[in-house]
């Protein structure tokens, strides 16, 4: 058995295969986690053990209830996509309508990365995918 890392509830569904697994697409599953407990107030997968929360994470769909917005609906449905190929990328999540109406309008996220010059701030550049792609690289030893 491989060892997995990180928080049961958090976990994206190929975390239960056996396999290795790493890459911006548990970051994104993670966030969409993060997402419906935010517009909710609960998990969108729920057992009463580790074993019955891990089959839901594989093999239930999440409750979207009518009053929640339509395009946070769909912004959290491709966060959560089973498929990790499927699943959104993070730079396709920065122009999904319901971040851009949220956030872009505000100010808060640019369209190309963030400035190196404000107090706090990083530069966003390599992006996530080329730094995932260098993470995957050291790991494999090339």
């Amino acid at each position: 058995m491989v060892a997995r890392g990180g928080t049961l509830h958090y976990s994206a569904p190929e975390t239960f295969l056996g396999s290795r697994v790493w890459g911006p697409e548990l970051d994104v599953w993670s966030a969409g986690v993060v997402l419906y407990v935010m517009m909710r107030g609960c998990y969108p997968f729920w057992a009463d053990s580790d074993a019955g929360i891990a089959h839901s994470i594989s093999f239930q769909d999440p409750d979207f209830p009518a009053y929640l917005p339509a395009d946070a609906v769909d912004l959290m449905k491709r966060m959560l996509s089973k498929n990790p190929a499927q699943r959104i990328t993070i730079s396709q999540l920065k122009r999904h309508e319901f971040v851009r109406a949220e956030f872009v309008a505000e100010g808060a996220l640019s369209s190309s990365s963030c400035s190196s010059s404000s107090a706090g701030s990083v530069e966003m550049s390599p992006t996530m995918e080329t730094a995932s792609e260098l993470c995957r690289t050291k790991a494999e030893g090339n």
